[in-house]
């Protein structure tokens, strides 16, 4: 679907790039160029089609558009005067090939090179001032009009093409974006709460039958809670798709831009043609009727300006048909284009086809009866062609990119959605089942701790590994997050093993860290409290975080430490981060008093790669 669109928009380009030369041509002819200097200005068509036709190296693009300044200039060397000097290849050149910071002002420099040719044949021909000055914006209009035309056509299909590439990446990080924001609620909601469950198992594998009674109880009172609670977010995860509505999508700013300056350039163009001439001019005109003029000319660009509707449709018609009546229709026509695109984009088929031949069969009617030659006639009528066809692509393009921007919310939102119910259907098939398992089964081993001890502690063996696959499985329900923050991590840190029954002293006394060096800090102060949960009996843990001389130092000691699961504390878990600490980290186990010390430090600048 989005490479058919693509087609469709690369197709109204170079259908509007191919019209644009053939009147460039015609006109040559009608001004009287010889067919060399006519043969000379198309040697930039080219080298304008290879800055169309796809995205190029900036010293490509530079190298380009240094070809269409010379062949901009070539034919004064061979043909002086005798040709129709219409940069419009150069200046639809610039703005395609170069940022706006340096396209537009090229833009500016070739139109105003452009008056100073105009000026420059007015001096050198018996022409009134008034004249010398029509020429000139006539010359500066039609530059400014085909560049315009071909570089807004060249953004829109630049912008479908972008779109269309983009709907997999928007979804891709919609997904990861909802992924991470679930991934914090269930940290913070289940997460803890199984750490806490876990804990307490494996503390009451280590009591006595009364303390351990009480422990495996709690647990399984917390496995019914934390159950629900799984439950809760389940059903909100299938009920509520994510964030809140999508934008309103508009068309292009470069569309509408676009759309107005055209529509002005027109604007602009007739009354330069309505305006009264000293005796003999083409046009002359009353100041009445030129105060009129004026006043519709004004009224038309409002209304190009705003949303079309069918209200505006109907009062642009009326203010572009109904003047024909009484001004200079030759002059005045000029914007009867403009009504013609938009006849074809606001009206169905087949009124709109109707429309459409009735108005280019009238205006050809009058540029015949108004023109000293067939050329001039037909080249009136193709301009007539190419501003029509510039209007309905223009629209067309952008309600495509209009279409293409709301799909690709559409496809994020729809993504954020199968995201949600995978979530809630691992939430709710995995951890559901194993918290129903050890709610069950340490109601049973309560029971049985008094009756059969032996196998009391089997089920509570069994119940551990039950909750530490549920941890296991939690952290594949959302996938692992690297950045985080090691003040927001050490008060969860707190209220975790608070959660588990262990007293916490927490001291934070440290300044702000680097992105990298806070998620480096977070990772340890996190493995360090996991295994207080793991492998200890803790009953009191002190964790500080302070800054000294320049470094931060994290510290983390418990109580409750048994000889046997030294070599566990000594696994990959500490190993990975003292390598991300560059071998600064210690930790190391005193059985004398039945305490275990973390120590870490950290550069304030500390800024290790996160794998």
């Amino acid at each position: 679907m989005n490479a058919r669109r693509l087609r469709v928009a690369r197709v109204m380009l170079w259908s509007v790039f191919a019209a644009i030369l053939f009147v460039r041509v015609v006109s040559g002819r009608d001004q009287g160029s010889g067919w060399t200097g006519i043969a000379l200005a198309g040697l930039s068509y080219p080298l304008l089609a290879a800055i169309i036709a796809g995205r190029r190296s900036l010293r490509t693009r530079i190298w380009l558009v240094a070809g269409l300044a010379v062949t901009a200039v070539l034919p004064f060397a061979v043909v002086s005067d005798d040709w129709d000097w219409v940069p419009w290849a150069l200046a639809a050149g610039v703005l395609c090939a170069f940022p706006p910071r340096v396209g537009w002002p090229l833009f500016a420099v070739i139109l105003l090179a452009v008056g100073a040719y105009a000026v420059h044949l007015g001096d050198n021909a018996p022409m009134y001032v008034p004249d010398v000055v029509a020429a000139t914006v006539d010359r500066e209009v039609v530059t400014a009009d085909d560049a315009l035309i071909v570089f807004s056509l060249v953004t829109l299909v630049e912008m479908v093409r972008c779109l269309g590439i983009a709907q997999q990446e928007a979804a891709r990080l919609a997904q990861l974006r909802e992924r991470t924001r679930v991934d914090g609620e269930l940290r913070d909601v289940i997460g803890r709460r199984l750490q806490a469950i876990l804990f307490r198992l494996r503390r009451a594998s280590a009591e006595d039958r009364e303390e351990a009674s009480r422990d495996v109880a709690a647990a399984s009172e917390s496995a019914r809670s934390t159950l629900a609670e799984v439950r809760a977010l389940a059903d909100s995860y299938r009920s509520n798709p994510g964030a809140g509505g999508s934008p309103p999508i508009e068309s292009p700013r470069v569309a509408r831009i676009a759309m107005v300056a055209v529509a002005l350039i027109q604007c602009g163009l007739v009354m330069n043609n309505l305006y009264p001439s000293p005796p003999g001019g083409l046009f002359p005109l009353g100041s009445d009727r030129l105060a009129v003029a004026w006043t519709l000319i004004a009224a038309l660009a409002v209304l190009f300006a705003v949303k079309p509707t069918r209200i505006v449709l109907a009062a642009q018609t009326a203010l572009i048909l109904v003047p024909l009546l009484f001004l200079n229709a030759d002059g005045w026509s000029r914007v009867l284009p403009l009504l013609i695109g938009t006849v074809l984009v606001r009206v169905r088929p087949p009124w709109s086809w109707a429309a459409v031949a009735v108005l280019i069969g009238g205006h050809y009617w009058m540029l015949a009866a108004a023109a000293d030659s067939v050329l001039h006639g037909v080249t009136g009528l193709v301009g007539d062609v190419i501003l029509a066809v510039w209007v309905y692509s223009l629209s067309r393009l952008a309600d495509l990119v209009a279409v293409l921007r709301r799909s690709r919310q559409e496809i994020a939102a729809s993504a954020v959605l199968i995201e949600r119910t995978r979530i809630a259907r691992d939430l709710h098939d995995v951890l559901g089942f194993r918290l129903s398992a050890v709610a069950l089964k340490g109601e049973l081993a309560v029971r049985l701790l008094d009756r059969d001890p032996a196998r009391a502690a089997d089920e509570v063996g069994a119940l551990i590994e039950v909750v530490g696959d549920g941890i296991l499985e939690l952290q594949d329900v959302t996938g692992d997050r690297t950045r985080l923050r090691l003040a927001a991590e050490a008060v969860a840190a707190r209220d975790l093993l608070e959660v588990a029954g262990i007293r916490v002293d927490l001291t934070l006394q440290a300044g702000p860290l680097a992105d990298d060096s806070d998620t480096v800090g977070a990772l340890i102060l996190r493995e360090a409290v996991t295994n207080v949960l793991r492998h200890s009996v803790a009953r009191r843990c002190e964790i500080s975080v302070v800054d000294e001389e320049g470094s931060v130092w994290i510290r983390v000691l418990n109580d409750g430490v048994v000889e046997h699961t030294d070599s566990a504390r000594s696994g990959n878990g500490l190993e990975n981060l003292a390598r991300r600490v560059e071998g600064r980290l210690t930790a190391a186990a005193n059985y004398a008093d039945g305490t275990f010390e973390l120590r870490a430090q950290l550069s304030s600048g500390h800024m290790a790669m996160i794998d």
